[in-house]
């Protein structure tokens, strides 16, 4: 890894430019060929065709990455993250999503009802919290009963729609990008994380790899996470590795048993998921040297914890379900302002408010996005149409633009 603390800013600059093309390309491939096939392979094992339940359980797995950051760092007790990351999923998440659709982005009434009605609590919060500089037991105890509603009411709609099964293929844009796929990323990917769609031919390569993927991952967890100096705990690791990769190759021969396969490529992904958001936090945080770390926790931040999420959720919405898409990002947005902060918050005792000038202009926005997408919704008779999600981007542009023309309020570090 490259140590980035004696790194300059115009040194800073082209890494993160370097680091960001990658990350793009590589979570592109991860997202749209591994992760996304495993969670489709579930919900046809488990048999689950509400569309609704769907769009939860993809928040609930998306956000299983951002429980690392909710308990080693403070980031999701700041109202700075909070309000950014509700203001960025509202406009530019659902934005993307909308504009990205194959097909009409239609949200039944009472669920659309409900959508608002936790998103309209969340933003009241917010807005509640800007005037003290301490959040206080009611806001937590009102933002656990708002999520409570909202939760129940969500697991109690119904509908069904026809299912086929996941076609799960990468269609890279360019040749270039093609081959390095097929020669390279595919392999690795095929190894860190297991290919669904190879258990069937049942080769001496595709066993060797699902043998050798737990003691991989396991080096890699070693590693990166928790460096170990005792010989013993590193050898008893790689023995249990190497017995969990027996039984991941049994249970590949056996289609009864292919779910014990998918939970180990489901943790697999949000392992490396988890991995790469750290990376790209220790990043943003190095800007922090020279700019707001306010600013950065509210517009970057955001941006970052919620690339891996929308880039599954554009695929998901240009392949099969828009509507499932949308509701995600709805359910994903009311997880973080109404459940994880006050959690955190919670059990740590720290109901400390730091209010930042910019947090006025993250709940203004957020606000705009929601009213724009009721009035949307009635308008069109009960869809997201396309001039929405150009109309959310354009939010979003206007969002970003409101700090950078005033940077010196905003940004500038002093």
């Amino acid at each position: 890894m490259i140590n980035i603390q004696n790194l300059s800013m115009n040194q800073y600059l082209p890494l993160l430019t370097l680091f960001s093309f990658i990350h793009t390309l590589l979570f592109s491939l991860l997202i749209t060929q591994y992760h996304t096939k495993i969670i489709e392979h579930f919900f046809i094992y488990l048999n689950i065709s509400n569309m609704y339940k769907m769009a939860l359980i993809h928040s609930v797995i998306m956000n299983l990455p951002r429980i690392y950051f909710i308990i080693s760092t403070d980031l999701y007790t700041q109202s700075t993250f909070i309000n950014g990351f509700s203001a960025t999923y509202l406009s530019l998440g659902m934005g993307l999503v909308i504009l990205t659709a194959h097909y009409k982005t239609l949200i039944r009434f009472e669920s659309f009802l409900k959508d608002i009605f936790a998103l309209t609590g969340g933003l009241a919060i917010q807005a509640l919290c800007l005037n003290g500089w301490q959040i206080t037991p009611l806001h937590i105890r009102t933002a656990g009963l708002i999520f409570s509603i909202y939760l129940s009411l969500t697991l109690r709609l119904k509908y069904s729609p026809n299912r086929q099964n996941p076609q799960v293929t990468a269609r890279m844009p360019f040749l270039f990008l093609k081959n390095i796929n097929e020669f390279t990323t595919r392999h690795i990917y095929d190894l860190i994380i297991l290919n669904l769609d190879n258990f069937h031919k049942q080769s001496i390569y595709t066993s060797m790899q699902i043998l050798f993927s737990p003691v991989i991952n396991t080096v890699v967890l070693l590693l990166y996470f928790k460096p170990i100096k005792d010989t013993q705990k590193i050898l008893l690791s790689l023995f249990i590795s190497f017995f969990t990769g027996l039984i991941l190759m049994k249970s590949s021969k056996k289609q009864n048993s292919q779910i014990i396969n998918y939970f180990y490529g489901l943790i697999s992904s949000i392992f490396y998921i988890t991995i790469f958001l750290d990376r790209s936090r220790l990043l943003i945080d190095h800007i922090g040297m020279f700019i707001s770390k306010k600013f950065l926790d509210t517009v970057v931040s955001p941006v970052t914890m919620g690339f891996p999420e929308f880039l599954h959720l554009i695929y998901h919405s240009r392949r099969t379900s828009s509507s499932m898409s949308a509701c995600s990002i709805i359910n994903s947005n009311i997880f973080t302002t109404l459940c994880f902060g006050y959690l955190k918050r919670y059990f740590t005792g720290n109901n400390q408010n730091i209010v930042y000038s910019g947090d006025q202009v993250s709940v203004s926005f957020g606000t705009i996005s929601v009213a724009v997408m009721f009035f949307n919704y009635i308008m069109k008779n009960q869809k997201l149409s396309k001039d929405l999600g150009s109309i959310l981007i354009f939010i979003y542009f206007m969002f970003v633009m409101t700090f950078v023309l005033d940077y010196d309020k905003f940004i500038k570090k002093y």
